[in-house]
């Protein structure tokens, strides 16, 4: 029995992966402890701070003034393109009805508007 313990602890310390990347190859902002990001244009700076509690925080700064900032405890946020942010917060069970885009929300800085990835991309059942 003690055996059967062991290796299931073994099991599960294994299976808990701690690289930086997800298997897309993205890095996962979880994991990073703390990031600045220059969107493509280098005209914004994406901050990321992760906490000890979990939560991690992040906000978009131009000219050291803060234009965003939100938070997200698993998923990642990244730069969409030069001006919209692409923002996962894992939302736990996917109804089969939806796929992963549904809950992916693009935020565009400039006119402070949001919509899921489905809604600028279409439709695609990944």
């Amino acid at each position: 029995m003690k055996e059967f313990i062991f290796f299931s602890f073994l099991l599960l310390a294994f299976s808990c992966n701690t690289s930086k990347s997800s298997s897309s190859g993205k890095l996962d902002i979880v994991e990073i402890e703390d990031a600045n990001t220059l969107s493509p244009d280098e005209k914004y700076t994406l901050v990321i701070e992760q906490n000890d509690s979990g939560t991690n925080k992040f906000s978009v700064l131009k000219d050291q003034s803060k234009v965003y900032e939100d938070s997200f405890e698993s998923g990642y946020v990244k730069w969409y393109d030069t001006h919209r942010l692409e923002i996962f917060k894992t939302p736990g069970i996917i109804p089969p009805s939806k796929n992963k885009n549904d809950f992916i929300i693009i935020y565009d800085v400039v006119t402070k508007i949001s919509k899921t990835l489905t809604e600028i991309e279409g439709s695609n059942n990944d």
